[in-house]
């Protein structure tokens, strides 16, 4: 009876231990993408940040707020997801891209809010 008893402990004990450990590598997996995604939209943002420095001719303050702005809409985008609907990303995206105007324009100085809006048709 106790052979039994200790028979069955232990196989609770390794299937619990296996669950933990499965559960510990999908979470790690989720980690590792989140923090990519993360490092894609900081790269995207500090690209087109750099993009626009010149000729715009942003100053230091503008160029930081321009970076968070990219920043920040890459990261509410990055949270869309794949698996949602085209439509669903397609009604963000507008949405987005009208915030990210309006951003801009208390951003930038009317001269450049101007040109930005020539440089943008090509973005």
């Amino acid at each position: 009876m106790k052979k039994n008893i200790l028979l069955i402990a232990t196989a609770l004990f390794l299937f619990a231990g296996n669950q933990s450990v499965t559960a510990q590598a999908k979470m790690k997996k989720e980690v590792q993408s989140i923090s990519v995604d993360k490092t894609k939209t900081e790269v995207s943002a500090k690209k087109k940040t750099a993009s626009l420095i010149r000729p715009l001719g942003l100053n230091e303050k503008q160029q930081e707020q321009v970076y968070a702005l990219f920043a920040k809409a890459g990261e509410k985008m990055s949270r869309v997801g794949a698996d949602s609907g085209a439509k669903i990303q397609g009604d963000k995206q507008a949405k987005m891209d009208k915030y990210v105007m309006a951003k801009m324009k208390e951003i930038l100085t009317e001269k450049q809010f101007l040109k930005y809006l020539d440089l943008a048709k090509d973005l």
